[in-house]
């Protein structure tokens, strides 16, 4: 039954003549109408609000390709992360809806419960245990970054001294891994700090400094020429988790949630054999 015919059926109902004309009618004797009426308006009304019964989950969002991609004048999300978080979430019955934010609020607005959750959450970030993070559902190598016309081989290195001759640009508030989160607080003076990773990019692509630090899957989208090279070390590996709000009602959903992880997870590598 469709949502119209609901409707229509309901509309019927609830009309006086409707149950008027089933008592007059013969056929129908007054016990069973007595029954019938409750059981029918039980019926209706549970096919309904079954179909409405749809969770919606909250999730925070920021403008970084190709995990999410805000379009301009607009809060409309697309990318990498949406698709993959309908694979997580469609099976459980819940939609999923997208608050757009900047990186610093997004955080501020998961530990007050303003949103339900964050799905760009790796390990050491600050405030973990403000948070619970599921199980990793994506991974990606972040890497030091220059352009090829500099820097024919990449940036080379093998210890974090290693980079303190360079300029380099970094996203502010971002996390890149215990280990360089401390070199750059101990070296700020060669960062120049910037709102997103795009901004950083293009400002790399100018020549505004040396080097910048990004994980593959955002560098990839601006490097189809080849124009950017990496270093051949990365300086750490993203393990991208779902983090909730303790204060939001899904938190007690994140053992049902982890289980459709790993269904994806069995699809991405019966892909890449």
């Amino acid at each position: 039954m469709n949502y119209k015919c609901k409707v229509k059926s309901i509309t019927l109902i609830l009309k006086p003549n409707f149950w008027l004309s089933l008592i007059a009618c013969k056929k129908i004797k007054l016990q069973r109408l007595i029954i019938l009426f409750p059981l029918t308006f039980l019926t209706l009304f549970s096919t309904i609000f079954s179909a409405s019964a749809q969770e919606k989950i909250i999730i925070g969002a920021i403008h970084a390709p190709p995990y999410f991609t805000v379009l301009p004048n607009s809060d409309a999300v697309t990318g990498l992360v949406p698709e993959l978080l309908v694979s997580i979430f469609s099976p459980l019955n819940i939609e999923v809806e997208y608050k757009v934010l900047s990186l610093k609020r997004v955080k501020v607005a998961l530990i007050n419960g303003d949103i339900d959750a964050f799905p760009l959450m790796v390990d050491g970030i600050k405030a973990i245990d403000k948070v619970a993070l599921s199980d990793k559902y994506w991974s990606a190598n972040n890497y030091v970054w220059a352009l090829r016309s500099k820097y024919h081989n990449g940036i080379e290195w093998e210890s974090y001294a290693d980079l303190t001759e360079y300029k380099i640009g970094i996203v502010r508030t971002a996390n890149y891994g215990p280990e360089t989160d401390r070199f750059i607080r101990n070296n700020s003076g060669i960062f120049y700090q910037s709102d997103t990773s795009p901004d950083n990019i293009k400002l790399l692509l100018v020549g505004r400094f040396d080097a910048t630090f990004s994980n593959e899957d955002i560098i990839v989208n601006y490097n189809k020429d080849q124009t950017l090279v990496r270093s051949s070390k990365a300086l750490y590996t993203y393990d991208y988790r779902i983090g909730f709000s303790l204060k939001s009602p899904f938190v007690s959903r994140i053992k049902s949630i982890n289980e459709q992880i790993k269904q994806i997870e069995k699809v991405n590598e019966r892909t890449k054999e």
